[in-house]
């Protein structure tokens, strides 16, 4: 979700995430989220810069002989070719999105 300021409603300030659970539920393999975020430095924005995602799948795990292995899925920025993750990113790919329907 994007939230815009509250004055104009145009400009985007903050986004809420979700991530993935590593319950498992039917059908799904369990997964988790790892946030890079601009780190504690002078100027730094602590904001988050890109999220990559991980699953387990149970079917290849659940194999006689088989080790557990978590593989990343993708990665945000990678995937739908954001600058970085910032409000602002977020919302010329939405604005994107809408236009296009090819994406």
């Amino acid at each position: 979700e994007i939230f815009y300021d509250e004055e104009t409603i145009t400009r985007p300030v903050g986004i809420a995430f979700l991530a993935p659970s590593v319950t498992t539920y039917i059908k799904l393999n369990p997964g988790y989220r790892v946030y890079h975020v601009d780190g504690i430095r002078p100027g730094s924005s602590s904001m988050v810069l890109d999220h990559e995602t991980f699953i387990l799948n149970l079917t290849q795990a659940n194999q006689p002989g088989a080790v557990a292995r978590w593989q990343r899925l993708y990665g945000a920025r990678e995937t739908y070719g954001l600058p970085v993750a910032f409000p602002e990113d977020w919302n010329r790919l939405l604005d994107r999105l809408q236009a296009d329907e090819r994406l």
